[in-house]
């Protein structure tokens, strides 16, 4: 048996595998596309994949496709490449099939202490980040077409993509 990350952290996905979330998010978010503390794996234990909350960096977005800053998070071919930017970086860090995040919703929003999704140690609040894009992380698990709203919380715009296989 071997430890690989503290027991909270680890989730014990539906095919059995379990899976350490801080070691995955650390490698991930060497991706250009992912700002400080703007990116939350999440694994569901009745699910077999992963899927992935993320806060793009400001510098790819501009620019990209001729269109505004909050337009571009609506934009699926953003979406798509942020998604293979953080598949790129799983084969980087020789992460598992299971280990790769399958389907990635992008947020134009803030995780901040102050609005509580960070604590002060600039960790992320998992719980409060889950429950602020419950009806989003529903969606992307279930197939469901567009990103609705949260009721909680405004979040501001978010777009949704599945994976292509490759396989």
């Amino acid at each position: 048996m071997k430890i690989v990350d503290r027991e909270k952290n680890l989730v014990k996905l539906s095919n059995g595998e379990y899976i350490a979330i801080e070691q995955i998010e650390s490698k991930l978010s060497q991706s250009s596309y992912v700002r400080p503390n703007g990116l939350m794996v999440h694994a569901d234990s009745d699910k077999d994949y992963l899927i992935a909350l993320v806060l793009p960096q400001e510098s790819q977005m501009k620019g990209k496709s001729g269109k505004g800053d909050s337009k571009i998070i609506e934009d699926e071919d953003f979406t798509n490449e942020v998604l293979e930017s953080l598949q790129k970086e799983s084969k980087k860090a020789n992460l598992s099939a299971a280990e790769t995040v399958k389907k990635v919703l992008v947020i134009d929003d803030e995780w901040t202490a102050e609005n509580g999704m960070l604590s002060s140690a600039e960790k992320l609040k998992r719980g409060a980040i889950k429950e602020k894009y419950e009806e989003e992380i529903e969606a992307l698990y279930n197939d469901e077409g567009g990103a609705k709203k949260s009721k909680k919380s405004e979040p501001k715009q978010k777009q949704k993509v599945e994976a292509q296989s490759a396989e």
